[in-house]
């Protein structure tokens, strides 16, 4: 369901290194707006497209690269980021400027570690993470929170890599004890470390297109890895009986590299506690129903709406799964909230290509509603956070219809 601008507003400010001034509201003049928020990296990606007179599009395409991009909803900020790139070109005597924005958590990879933080030292994987931030990723972003984390990690790298990319493959590792974490950018551009609640955020009342499938069901893991001395080991197979028993044994291989016994296992168990189940993913959906958990069941504002943990009150029954880390059978993890003034609001899950085709469908056939009554105009919807990913030649221009095809070849 389209949302209306009285739901949102959209600021731009000068970039943050520049003293972050205000500089207009451009809710109305920033078409087609789009952003999602991910449960691991936090404010991702956004875009809009803008259509005016040359003056209005080339002031903004030459003087605010790395301009601050503000969303507000309810008199609080519900996204960030800053404009990334953004392409113009010339339609009918006026401009058209299709702009990305991106989360803060991009800049984490503008830096690489250097051997300051990787001083091949062992200790608690959060020391490596809080280093990497504090060492390299200051120029934007500051430590909100890093929650203790014991889990034992050798800090060296078998080669360069950037910031981010560490961070993002420590916090895959998870705890001592089996657990999933997150690492995120919010607002403020503050970085948080800390565990995967299973606490429910919302209740999901309809609209989430959702999965079960075998596809990433492992319930028997094993594999190897390069211990801290450089030399190959074995990660002792684990299983979750139950799961086996009703399902089958199907299995999965992890390998790890530069990492101690315990973490290798921990790493183990967090992948079985998460997979050995085909439970529930959301893969898309449109006009996504979510309420409050308070006892009156207030609908929460799309705009608002975090990843994370949500419970589908469609389904009756409760219970859990034996060996998940998820205590509730209604329960599931939306990965990734998509909120857009076109498309609505989505949620995703890790597998996020499916999830970005849905989308893109329903921009389309927000694109032809438009069309058939009559708005007129040079739609440019397509352009948005979803469209661009889909060009003739890439892994997902045969998942298009033919008429998605032939739309966007009409306006490349």
């Amino acid at each position: 369901m389209p949302l209306t601008s009285s739901d949102y507003s959209l600021l731009l400010y000068t970039s943050i290194k520049t003293g972050k001034n205000f500089v207009a509201d451009i809710t109305d003049l920033a078409q087609a707006w789009q952003r999602t928020t991910r449960l691991v990296g936090g404010y991702w990606l956004g875009s809009f497209d803008i259509t005016e007179q040359p003056s209005v599009v080339q002031d903004i395409f030459y003087n605010h690269i790395g301009s601050h991009i503000e969303e507000r909803s309810g008199g609080v900020a519900t996204w960030e980021g800053m404009i990334y790139d953004m392409d113009v070109q010339d339609v009918a005597g006026a401009a058209e400027l299709n702009v990305q924005v991106g989360g803060y958590v991009f800049t984490a990879n503008w830096r690489f570690i250097t051997t300051a933080t990787a001083d091949g030292a062992t200790g608690n994987i959060s020391v490596w993470i809080n280093n990497i931030v504090a060492n390299h990723c200051t120029d934007y972003l500051s430590i909100g929170r890093v929650t203790e984390n014991t889990l034992q990690f050798k800090r060296s790298l078998s080669n360069d890599m950037r910031a981010w990319d560490a961070i993002l493959k420590a916090t895959e590792l998870g705890d001592a004890s089996g657990n999933p974490w997150r690492s995120f950018v919010d607002t403020g551009r503050r970085f948080f470390y800390e565990p995967v609640s299973t606490t429910p955020l919302y209740y999901l009342k309809g609209g989430a297109r959702r999965r079960r499938s075998f596809e990433n069901m492992a319930n028997y893991v094993f594999g190897g890895y390069i211990d801290d001395s450089g030399v190959g080991q074995a990660i002792a197979a684990a299983s979750q009986a139950q799961s086996i028993s009703t399902y089958g044994r199907k299995e999965e291989a992890l390998y790890l590299d530069g990492v101690p016994a315990a973490t290798a296992t921990a790493y183990r168990d967090t992948y079985l506690k998460e997979h050995a189940w085909p439970r529930v993913r959301t893969i898309g959906g449109s006009d996504v129903k979510l309420y409050g958990m308070s006892g009156d069941l207030q609908q929460v504002t799309p705009w608002q709406v975090q990843p994370g943990v949500m419970r589908d009150l469609t389904y009756p029954i409760s219970g859990s799964d034996p060996g998940s880390f998820l205590t509730d059978a209604r329960d599931f993890v939306a990965e990734e909230v998509t909120c857009g003034a076109n498309s609505g609001l989505s949620l995703s899950t890790s597998e996020f290509e499916e999830s970005e085709i849905l989308a893109a469908h329903s921009e389309y056939e927000k694109m032809i509603e438009r069309k058939s009554k009559g708005t007129g105009g040079r739609d440019t919807s397509w352009m948005s956070a979803t469209w661009h990913r889909f060009r003739p030649g890439s892994p997902n221009w045969n998942k298009l219809t033919p008429e998605e095809q032939q739309y966007i070849l009409d306006h490349l």
